[in-house]
């Protein structure tokens, strides 16, 4: 636990040995100033809970250091040094704001008394500041919990570790593939907060949830600010993690870091939950796509998505010609694997922003985000060429050859409604069925 800090301003240095005598050691800890510009300065750098100052120092005014004073978080007692002959004007000099004075010469137990209960004051105003905030941080934490959206969480939880903890900024990030998807960044260019994240990210463990750097330790990885990291972890695996930028002053609230960084990790392990049992309900078991099911959310979101910016998107159904002879000829486990197969050879034709499905069988879907007619067309012959030139199963000595029939549909140009947009991606893909192996638009389809 931290000692308090006592600065004595005080320009004759028996008074500061008398200090250091009394209360020095493990109960205080005392600053001394001899100058009154040097006692402003320090009292105004933070870090002081109590003021002990001799009115004959040179340059004393009492409104400058009841005004510095009342300005620190909580405000610091001051407590002031007087004469025989001044207790009136000392008595006046209370109602000004001042806690406390001494008459000369000290009375040693009177000033150990004034002075240990204007610490023990401070003590309770700080105890009483730290179980408010830590009562926020529960309140607040459980809005954490109850959000099952990672993005909106990992920001609030962002934003509630740096108001709380009077950090400068920080961010979270999560793990995505080589890098990092960024969130709720606060003093940080994402270039930045990229290169932090895979800085830290080693360092991060699901059993020690919280990192400390102090400045030291920080200047060893070439940070030039203490700071607090947790970890995000889902089934004991480290996933990402969270950073707070310490302030100016190097401290953060150690007690309360802790308390957020267990309503973050309990957050982040149900969202995880929740994704995990989404991706078992919504993709398919055999090509790792996306199942049927999914294709009907997706396509009711983006359409209105597109609805309301007036974008355009496209639909491809695409059906393998002959599959029935793979499985009649190798049999149902080869088939499976090269369904499997299909799934990949897919992916390589379209973006990371796309969506792919598995329509059942050998009937696969794909959704092209914010694509027009002309772009849909590259795409479905880019799958169509894709999935022609392709020898599947090679490594096993297989080489099997598959053609495909695509149909196109797009929004809002051919329907503006999901299920009249796939009744016609698959109508066009019937119709060119009649010469399999080619691409068939719906617009050809309703003009011819």
């Amino acid at each position: 636990m931290k000692i308090p800090t006592l600065l004595v301003a005080d320009a004759e240095s028996s008074c500061h040995r008398l200090f250091a005598d009394s209360f020095g050691g493990n109960e205080c800890e005392i600053v001394t100033a001899d100058s009154w510009q040097a006692a402003l300065h320090r009292l105004s750098s933070g870090g002081i809970d109590l003021v002990f100052v001799d009115p004959k120092i040179s340059g004393f005014n009492d409104a400058d250091i009841l005004n510095a004073a009342r300005h620190c978080r909580p405000p610091v007692d001051v407590i002031l040094a007087v004469g025989q002959g001044e207790r009136q004007a000392a008595l006046k000099i209370l109602q000004n704001g001042f806690s406390g004075f001494i008459l000369e010469p000290f009375d040693t137990r009177e000033l150990s008394h004034l002075v240990r209960q204007c610490l023990e004051r401070r003590a309770l105003v700080l105890e009483s500041q730290r179980l408010s905030r830590h009562a926020r941080l529960m309140s607040e934490g459980l809005s954490l919990l109850a959000t099952l959206d990672l993005a909106p969480m990992l920001e609030c939880a962002v934003a509630l570790g740096v108001r709380e903890s009077g950090a400068e900024g920080g961010f979270a990030f999560v793990r995505d593939g080589d890098g990092f998807v960024l969130h709720g960044l606060q003093g940080f260019a994402p270039g930045a907060a990229q290169a932090w994240a895979r800085l830290l990210f080693p360092r991060l463990s699901c059993t020690e949830n919280s990192l400390y750097l102090n400045q030291d330790e920080a200047n060893v990885l070439q940070i030039e600010r203490p700071l607090t990291a947790f970890a995000l972890c889902a089934r004991q695996v480290v996933e990402g993690g969270l950073i707070l930028i310490g302030a100016a002053s190097g401290t953060l609230d150690r007690e309360g870091c802790d308390l957020l960084a267990r309503q973050v990790a309990v957050g982040f392990e149900n969202v995880s939950r929740l994704q995990g049992v989404q991706e078992l309900m919504y993709t398919d078991d055999l090509t790792g796509l996306y199942n049927y099911r999914y294709l009907q959310v997706v396509l009711e979101q983006e359409l209105r998505r597109a609805g309301r910016y007036r974008l355009e998107f496209s639909l491809i159904f695409v059906d393998l010609d002959y599959f029935k002879e793979i499985n009649d000829c190798h049999g149902h486990l080869i088939g499976s694997a090269i369904l499997r197969e299909v799934g990949q050879v897919l992916r390589s034709c379209v973006r990371d922003t796309d969506f792919l499905f598995r329509y059942g069988g050998d009937e696969f879907t794909a959704m092209l985000v914010g694509t027009e007619g002309d772009g849909a067309r590259v795409v479905a012959e880019r799958i169509r060429l894709a999935l022609e030139e392709h020898a599947f199963l090679a490594e096993r000595g297989i080489n099997a050859h598959l053609t495909a029939t695509i149909g196109v549909s797009t929004f809002p140009l051919d329907s503006e409604d999901h299920m009249e947009l796939l009744n016609l991606a698959d109508r066009a893909m019937y119709w060119g069925k009649e010469r399999r192996n080619v691409v068939r638009y719906a617009r050809d389809m309703t003009a011819s």
